[in-house]
């Protein structure tokens, strides 16, 4: 059974069509079947001690699965779900959608796209030692903005809206935060919460970033709109 999904996008049975960007949430008391996991993912469960952490994440990996699966028209046992060269999900099928995830607590997201480079992030608002770690992810100017705007009282919102934006346009770029996310240029108005959709440059190419914040969780979905993306690769 699929989760309840909050749909980030307006089209209409956008799971058959393959194109847009949900999340959803789990629970440690869902009750999965773990056989339809591939061996890494099965690793992935066994390498955590606790038994609640373990719980989470089989819940997070199972239900990725079926909704993949109703995505590509697959059980969620046959979906083809590898890691590419930088360690991102892919979908080893030559009909399959390009696809996003993210997960954060017990909130889960998944972005996909037949035509284009995609990425997704998702962010459970938390308090959070955000100044050490502005100095690795922005430049000088965008960082005292962020400080600014913290220091006003905004709670965490304004760091977790860059951090996302950051993170998706990263991931639709195939390189994540390796590609360096001080050169990710973030709109003051993302920033502030006064817009919830943008245009960035990164890397050449412009990326349409969308965000939303739905109960306790910021979620920036990035798309690419120029150049167009080439043919869709294995980055295996």
């Amino acid at each position: 059974m699929l989760p309840n999904l909050l749909c980030m996008t307006d089209l209409p049975d956008a799971l058959l069509s393959k194109e847009g960007a949900w999340i959803w949430r789990t629970s440690i008391d869902e009750t999965v079947d773990a056989s339809i996991l591939n061996e890494e993912e099965l690793a992935r469960i066994r390498q955590l001690v606790d038994p609640a952490m373990r719980r989470s994440l089989a819940a997070h990996l199972v239900s990725r699965r079926e909704i993949i699966g109703r995505l590509t028209s697959r059980t969620a046992a046959n979906v083809p779900l590898i890691k590419d060269r930088q360690g991102a999900p892919w979908i080893d099928a030559s009909d399959a959608p390009r696809i996003s995830l993210s997960r954060s607590g017990s909130w889960n997201a998944l972005a996909s796209s037949q035509t284009t480079d995609i990425g997704i992030d998702i962010e459970h608002l938390r308090q959070i030692s955000w100044e050490p770690i502005l100095h690795m992810i922005c430049a000088p100017e965008e960082a005292d903005i962020v400080r600014g705007l913290l220091l006003t009282g905004m709670e965490w919102r304004p760091f977790f809206r860059l951090w996302t934006v950051k993170e998706s346009v990263l991931k639709a770029a195939r390189l994540g935060l390796r590609g360096g996310a001080a050169n990710v240029h973030v709109p003051e108005l993302l920033l502030k919460g006064d817009a919830v959709e943008a245009d960035l440059s990164y890397g050449g190419a412009t990326y349409r970033v969308a965000v939303t914040e739905p109960e306790e969780v910021i979620v920036a979905c990035a798309r690419r709109l120029s150049p167009n993306p080439s043919v869709i690769r294995k980055w295996v």
